[in-house]
């Protein structure tokens, strides 16, 4: 008998990726590509709310809360500030 390991993986080469050049917009998962001005707003957007919920949840002490408006919106501002304009299925796996 012997011993045998395999792996299930796929190996692909960056060039197999799709881009706005290569692939058409239908291929990909979402049916849009995110502006770079609407990220930047609605980021600051969170921003201000993030700052606003801060101040106000220290102001009332309302802890619990305050921690988990921070932790959403938080992800909100990180998720608008590294929002991929490609978003692809990648060939030979999607």
């Amino acid at each position: 008998m012997t011993n045998t390991t395999t792996t299930n993986t796929t190996v692909l080469d960056p060039s197999d990726y799709c881009t706005l050049s290569t692939c058409p917009l239908s291929d990909a998962y979402v049916n849009y590509v995110p502006s770079l001005a609407g990220n930047i707003f609605y980021a600051a957007v969170f921003a201000v709310l993030l700052i606003a919920q801060l101040i106000l949840g220290i102001r009332y002490r309302t802890w619990g809360y305050l921690t988990g408006l921070f932790g959403g919106l938080l992800l909100e501002i990180i998720g608008y500030t590294l929002a991929e304009p490609e978003q692809w299925v990648v060939i030979g796996v999607g």
